[in-house]
């Protein structure tokens, strides 16, 4: 747990000082190199067993490293993989073999490019806060479907966008992260809910708000339902079940208690903007979901959309709130440590702790 908790401190701090500096310059080059960097390496040298999945991508950019002189048979030899993540391997291929900077390369554009994101949305957020809780809640999440991850990566960026008003953009990295994972493709859920909350505020339109929550309710059983049946292929390879109840750890009962912590927290701090509407209304999804009778592990893949909303939402509350709220948020913080502790370090959800790397000694 030690080399998690360092490594998080690092990043949290650096994120701090560098949201302070009033413009890109030396400074802020210097303190966003140690965002990315210790985390990035952390990842890069762990041994094989620390994620669920470590082993897998390690085969697939060996594959790559062996065909780095035809992409099409590399294409070929791995037809259930989207064509981005397989372009991406391939060029990688063609300068570093070594799965450690394979793995360098991969986590320095997943934790900078989110980071990049972060600090797109300061004038909204708190650039420090909002990676406080990726770290907490998403980031051990990563070494296990990073594949996934990488297309969550550019979710974040697309979403720094649409809340900036750039809308061409919204759409170029939304669609962008489905050539890593097609499952991106539901964030345009989170486009379409904020022009919703746009054109109509939760303060005078609150019957509409609780219909469109049926609906989702209604749609989260029925994709639940047509999964089961077997009927979207498209997702065989997509699915993890390590967030079920069901392998022991309860880790998807706690993880109902913080979106509820998260949702009451949101309320009490409610603020009459569109964007805060779009959080709360996201937030609400999350819940909806997890909730549903037909939960499985192809809801949980697409929830990962919905959830990072929580990053923002609690960021930008901290940042917009009156002094009151702020205790609430600070609460909340304190309620994602306990679960981080609970989930990953006690219960051992996706096998990332202990951390172990030969190459450190550790």
């Amino acid at each position: 747990m030690l080399p998690y908790i360092i490594t998080f401190c690092i990043s949290i701090i650096a994120t701090y000082n560098a949201q302070r500096c009033k413009s890109k310059n030396v400074k802020f080059y210097f303190h966003s190199f140690f965002v990315v960097l210790p985390l990035a390496i952390l990842v890069a040298v762990r041994d094989s067993n620390i994620g669920t999945d470590t082993v897998n991508y390690m085969y697939l950019f060996a594959d790559a490293v062996y065909n780095n002189d035809s992409i099409l048979r590399y294409i070929l030899l791995h037809p259930v993989f989207e064509l981005g993540f397989l372009l991406y391997n391939f060029l990688v291929a063609q300068f570093v073999s070594s799965v450690e900077l394979y793995y360098l390369i991969t986590y320095g554009i997943i934790i900078g490019v989110t980071y990049v994101g972060a600090i797109k949305l300061k004038d909204y957020i708190k650039p420090h806060i909002f990676m406080t809780v990726y770290l907490l809640l998403f980031f051990s999440d990563s070494l296990n479907i990073m594949r996934q991850y990488i297309a969550l990566t550019f979710i974040i960026l697309a979403l720094s966008n649409l809340l900036t008003k750039k809308y061409f953009r919204y759409l170029f990295w939304t669609f962008f992260a489905c050539l890593f994972h097609t499952s991106a493709i539901i964030s345009i859920t989170i486009g379409v809910v904020y022009w919703i909350t746009r054109k109509y505020s939760f303060q005078n339109h609150k019957f509409l708000y609780v219909v469109v929550l049926i609906v989702a309710f209604i749609v989260s059983i029925s994709i639940g339902y047509f999964a089961n049946m077997g009927l979207f292929p498209i997702f065989e390879d997509k699915l993890a079940s390590h967030m079920d109840s069901s392998n022991g750890s309860g880790v998807s009962n706690s993880y109902i208690v913080v979106c509820l912590s998260t949702l009451i927290c949101l309320y009490a701090c409610r603020i009459k903007t569109p964007e805060f509407s779009m959080m709360l209304m996201m937030v609400c999804f999350t819940m909806i979901f997890y909730l549903s009778p037909a939960m499985n592990a192809v809801l949980y893949r697409l929830t990962i959309y919905f959830n990072i909303l929580m990053c923002i939402s609690v960021a930008y509350i901290y940042k917009n709130t009156s002094p009151r709220c702020l205790s609430y948020v600070r609460l909340l913080l304190g309620l994602y440590l306990v679960f981080y502790i609970f989930s990953i370090v006690i219960s051992g959800t996706g096998e990332v702790i202990p951390y172990s790397s030969e190459l450190l000694g550790i």
